[in-house]
């Protein structure tokens, strides 16, 4: 049976791409809108009518220029010369809200989907389930003190593994997924056009007190806290089914959603008590607000609460079982393994472990989620409020009910033997850009709201291309569309705006 879930971000929300933002090669910052502008090179290429000196100019400045500050500064004024008082959007549609009022450093990005959503991978959530239940099972097969890090000893060099509690949890021998119940687990993405760039710090103790380090700051785009975007869960039955008698997985109640769910939220608030009582007193550091809010949605018994993926921890990372079931010195053994592992130049056993923890600049914790349980109906009509949204300004055309096309036909003098002439789908206008109309064909049938079609651009070209708003479409007929994403020139992506 498939569950659907509203979930809203109690928390800022980081999942990294990967790649990072450089400002005056890939950004852009107008502090007086508050806002990052970044470069789409389709976009202010045309706008700026840029020429040869202008490419040598900003080249040599990203090459020879170390200053991450003069870089921007030295793409600012170059811009500025071409177009006075140039605005964000005649280099960018990518605008990205800010608080900050001086941004001159690295941004990491946030995950994104091919149309250009922020996207919250289902496995981000699927693993922090998998992890709950992880530290679930060894507190409760355990009394503390019971597990000897020698048990996570796999040789002489001390090379800690979990093979062996996978083995016994998962009955995974870790050369083959298929042993491993989570495999059955399907859980979706999901997909928001909310983000923001946020500053964050770490929190260190310096002299027994806890401190924010402002030089150990990064820049995320993150997805705020109180953004709403929804997901579904399921149980792959038929392929579990398959899988269960061949690789002996003997299922049980921890298997069923709510039971996985509530052993989830219940190691959240373990480990969110066990940060409460070591930082979140400190008013100075955390924003109390926040941590109220977080609070509270622990109380709901109709939502389920976790913390998910970028900047929150290595305590939140492995469950913070470790905390609870090594003795002292097995811990700061471990410390100081994990610590030589990442190339810390740290050895000091007396530091607490994780030695650490990032938060923004403004005292909120990252990754807090609550996921709320909604109807089938809900989830529809949530999600389609999201695509009109992502692709506002397309025409959708209304349908309209039988009775009236038949009433529209018989007003219309020899509607039917009128002569056809036949249709040039070709583009015959001067340039194809951004939002330019064209006509394209189905050639495959859609998956969700996306079909693949070709697109007709000046005669004899042709590209092919995605497009998405629409879950109807047939392969043969004929589209209008709008094009959504440029590369280079090519069109990559186009929505659909009618039918011809």
């Amino acid at each position: 049976m498939i569950q659907y879930f509203k979930v809203t971000t109690l928390s800022p929300l980081f999942i990294g791409s990967g790649i990072s933002l450089i400002p005056g090669a890939d950004y852009v910052h107008f502090p007086d809108r508050k806002i990052v502008a970044i470069l789409e090179p389709e976009i202010f290429f045309q706008k700026f009518n840029l020429d040869k000196r202008f490419i040598e100019q900003w080249s040599n400045a990203l090459m020879n220029i170390e200053s991450r500050e003069q870089k921007a500064r030295t793409l600012r004024n170059l811009l500025n010369q071409k177009k006075p008082n140039f605005k964000p959007e005649d280099i960018s549609e990518t605008l990205i809200p800010t608080d900050e009022r001086v941004l001159d450093e690295e941004i990491k990005k946030h995950t994104r989907s091919g149309n250009g959503l922020l996207l919250i991978p289902g496995s981000s959530i699927k693993g922090a389930i998998r992890t709950a239940f992880f530290s679930n099972y060894l507190l409760s097969k355990y009394s503390k003190g019971a597990i000897s890090l020698n048990e996570f000893s796999s040789n002489k060099d001390s090379e800690y593994s979990d093979r062996q509690y996978n083995n016994s949890i998962f009955k995974n021998n870790n050369n083959h997924a298929i042993y491993d119940f989570f495999r059955f687990l399907l859980i979706s993405d999901g997909f928001t056009d909310r983000s923001s760039i946020i500053k964050t710090l770490s929190i260190v103790l310096d002299n027994s007190q806890y401190i924010m380090r402002e030089d150990l700051r990064t820049y995320l785009e993150c997805i705020p806290e109180g953004v709403d975007f929804y997901i579904q869960m399921k149980w792959n039955e038929n392929l579990f089914n398959k899988n269960k008698e061949k690789n002996n997985i003997n299922r049980n109640i921890n298997e069923e959603l709510s039971s996985l769910l509530h052993t989830s939220k219940k190691q959240t608030k373990r480990l969110f008590d066990f940060e409460h009582n070591l930082f979140f007193n400190e008013s100075n550091i955390y924003n109390q607000k926040c941590i109220e809010k977080i609070e509270e949605s622990f109380h709901d018994d109709k939502s389920y609460i976790l913390r998910i993926s970028g900047q929150t921890g290595y305590l939140n990372m492995t469950g913070g079982w470790q905390e609870d079931l090594l003795s002292k010195s097995d811990l700061q053994e471990l410390a100081l393994y994990v610590r030589k592992n990442t190339k810390s130049k740290s050895e000091d056993d007396s530091l607490p472990f994780p030695k650490s923890r990032r938060i923004t600049a403004d005292g909120k914790p990252l990754g807090y989620i609550k996921l709320t349980p909604i109807e089938k109906s809900d989830y529809y009509r949530a999600l389609d409020n999201q695509l009109k949204k992502a692709f506002e300004g397309i025409i959708i055309e209304e349908i309209k009910p039988k009775s009236e096309l038949e009433s529209e036909i018989e007003l219309r003098p020899e509607a039917d033997s009128a002569p056809t002439t036949p249709i040039n789908p070709y583009f015959t206008g001067k340039e194809i850009k951004q939002n330019t109309e064209l006509l394209a064909e189905c050639i495959s049938p859609p998956t969700g709201r996306r079909s693949r079609v070709k697109v007709f651009l000046q005669e004899p070209k042709t590209v092919e291309a995605d497009m998405n708003g629409y879950a109807s479409a047939e392969p043969g007929k004929l589209y209008r569309v709008k094009v959504t994403r440029l590369q280079y020139g090519r069109v990559m992506e186009v929505s659909y705006v009618g039918e011809v």
